[in-house]
């Protein structure tokens, strides 16, 4: 077998990232701010991101008017864990658009213009995209529903006419397998605002069930939700009898289609009255909660709960301006009034930890159900996000991922050691397998073999965890390749400052050419210089970079030989690794000597070592052999005066050092 000091083969697939990417994070989008605030009247929105304290703000995409404007309404994450979501401005050069945004890789694209989908039209109201059971994406864009098949990336119209409105249109999918939502624009028909509309996604039909009047409560903005199964409860903003309100909750019996009005913004239970629900209902507990654009003592919105079975409404959280610390990128703290101000459409989600998360028109904010205690978390600021518009956030939870592609096949030689690492920024812990058995023995993202046996292969995998969930890894098969010496004798020795590099290869007619390679501690080899193979049999090159390659390098430079035959195939000599005698082990006393020296090899040299005497003229005038020392004596009283290269050969290296011989 070839000899070999030391060679590290690393198998490393790493992406570095300026933000670590977490287990949990929120996302939202805000309509207007970005770093063209200033020239593109308040901004185009932004795409951000926070951590699950929400101690980090980051902005993930700059909306521009060429590939997604002003964005309202919210993200949704699809079965392949992308996020989506709807752009448009209400001009036509900026018509509607369904973008995609990888949350790992950070790449955006456009991957529907609403306007051009079965036919163009001038789109200019959209809303929030809803992921089914089925996987398809519904959403609407004007009037028209669409179904978006994000494996295909194909879209089509299921149905048209329906009046919807802007962002906040919401899907919701009930416990009978079909998929609900409202729109609030006008029928056409005086006093009447929007319906109530059922798909079946079985068979892409859509019906209305309800028809909205102003009498009873109109314009439902927001999403639904289901209290027991077959009722699904909402909100209204306008009309609720013979006088004009400001909005209420209403329930609708899916088993009688029956409409109910439940309750009035405006009733007692709503401190200095509410108004604008353009929010819908999120169900936490045995209660459902919501929020107001505006009312409260403060009139700028307010949080509310209620409770379904017994029909009461109350206030949690009236809304106000509050002066509030934070921290941006590389700023100092600041305090600002952060801007928590109703909004539009503000709908709230269940946080992992118990709390209700939500958005004003200038900040994030949660709220502890058990407590009642409210939270500031981000104020938005037109630079780096302003003002979300019927918009509510997204969690997510990203189980363990890595960013490469492996190999079917990973190769080793036999002897080496092997590091075979995982880039991967969010696993906790790693369970490695050999032919499906546990090796408890390693517990980290690498794979580590120190020193690489037949028995040693086998099918290898690997499952990450974290908090959430499990992902393995494909198998990979490790294959333990024994090197065959090459039929020629390769050595380096040190000449001063250069590198004396010599072969001899008695198959020479049948190679195209060499390729000398250096490296440090024989690690990862670098190409040095290419000699065309001629029908001679012996070969010479002088590295004269060997001192400043050495010094660099712990003082060592190690070489090896790639022989390339005609037919392309590819063989290696043995490593021969050169030290510059300032950073060897060995040590040489005294220095100049007169007649004798002692070596000190540092620890046991096992095997057999060579001590070589050459002159100044290149003539070898003493050799020295022993065997497994530590320490040995050499006499030199007989050489004459002069300096003298000590050249040292042991199984694995060869040192060149000076010594002076004085009399």
């Amino acid at each position: 077998s070839i000899t070999m000091k030391k060679l590290l083969l690393f198998f490393i697939f790493s992406l570095h990232l300026l933000y670590a990417t977490a287990q949990r994070e929120y996302w939202g989008m805000t309509r207007y701010g970005g770093p063209d605030f200033l020239i593109n009247a308040y901004g185009s929105g932004v795409i951000f991101k926070t951590n699950k304290n929400a101690s980090k703000y980051e902005v993930v995409h700059n909306f521009d008017s060429a590939t997604g404007f002003r964005p309202e309404g919210s993200l949704i994450q699809a079965d392949n864990g992308k996020l989506y979501g709807f752009t448009g401005s209400g001009f036509t050069s900026w018509p509607t658009k369904l973008f995609e945004l990888d949350p790992i890789t950070k790449v955006y694209k456009v991957i529907m213009n609403a306007d051009t989908v079965g036919g163009n039209q001038n789109v200019y109201r959209w809303g929030s995209p809803f992921v089914a059971s089925n996987g398809k994406i519904y959403s609407l864009a004007s009037n028209k529903l669409i179904e978006t098949n994000p494996a295909t990336g194909t879209n089509k119209v299921i149905a048209s006419a329906l009046s919807s409105s802007g962002g906040e249109n919401y899907f919701m999918q009930a416990s009978n397998g079909n998929i609900y939502f409202v729109t609030s624009n006008n029928n056409g028909i005086v006093g009447q605002f929007g319906g109530l509309f059922v798909l079946n996604p079985l068979n892409n039909t859509v019906s209305k069930l309800y028809q909205f009047v102003a009498g009873t409560g109109a314009a439902p903005y927001g999403s639904l939700v289901e209290w027991t199964p077959g009722i699904l409860y909402g909100t209204f903003s306008y009309g609720s009898g013979p006088i004009v309100s400001q909005g209420g909750i209403f329930s609708f019996n899916l088993n009688t289609n029956t409409f109910e009005q439940k309750k009035l913004f405006f009733d007692v239970g709503i401190t200095g009255g509410g108004s604008k629900a353009y929010g819908g209902l999120t169900r936490y507990g045995n209660k459902l909660y919501g929020a107001l654009n505006s009312g409260g003592v403060n009139d700028y919105g307010l949080l509310y709960k209620y409770d379904p079975a017994t029909n009461t409404l109350d206030t949690l959280v009236n809304f106000a301006y509050q002066s509030y610390p934070y921290t941006f990128a590389t700023d100092t703290i600041h305090n600002k009034f952060i801007f928590n101000r109703g909004g539009w459409g503000i709908e709230l989600i269940s946080g992992y930890d118990g709390r209700l998360y939500g958005l004003t028109q200038g900040s994030m904010f949660s709220y502890d159900v058990a407590t009642n205690h409210f939270y500031s978390l981000i104020a938005f600021y037109p630079d780096y996000g302003n003002n979300p518009s019927y918009a509510r956030l997204l969690q997510t939870c990203t189980k363990p991922y890595f960013y490469f592609t492996i190999p079917d096949t990973v190769h080793v030689l036999q002897g080496m050691p092997l590091s075979f690492a995982l880039g991967t920024p969010n696993t906790d812990t790693f369970r490695w397998y050999k032919n499906n058995n546990l090796l408890t023995a390693q517990a980290d993202s690498t794979l580590h073999i120190d020193t690489a046996k037949l028995t040693d292969q086998g099918w290898y995998n690997c499952k990450m965890t974290n908090e959430c969930g499990d992902s393995t890894t494909k198998k990979f098969y490790l294959k333990v390749d024994v090197v065959t010496p090459l039929p020629l004798v390769f050595t380096a020795t040190a000449n001063g400052a250069a590198a004396k590099l010599q072969w001899k290869d008695e198959n020479a007619a049948n190679i195209s050419y060499y390729e000398l390679q250096r490296s440090a501690e024989g690690g990862k080899f670098a190409a040095l210089a290419k000699v065309n193979a001629t029908y001679q049999i012996t070969y010479n090159y002088n590295d004269e970079g060997f001192a400043a390659f050495a010094t660099a390098n712990v003082g060592k430079a190690c070489y090896r030989l790639k022989q390339v035959a005609k037919d392309g195939i590819e063989t290696y000599s043995q490593i021969v690794c050169l030290s510059a005698m300032a950073h060897s082990i060995f040590t040489i006393t005294p220095n100049p000597a007169r007649d004798k020296v002692t070596v000190n090899c540092g620890s046991r040299i096992k095997g057999n070592i060579t001590f070589d005497w050459i002159a100044a003229n290149g003539q070898v005038v003493q050799t020295n052999e022993y065997k497994n020392i530590t320490t040995q004596t050499i006499n030199i009283s007989h050489l004459p005066t002069g300096v003298y290269t000590l050249r040292i050969t042991t199984a694995n290296s060869v040192e060149n050092g000076q010594i002076v011989v004085e009399r």
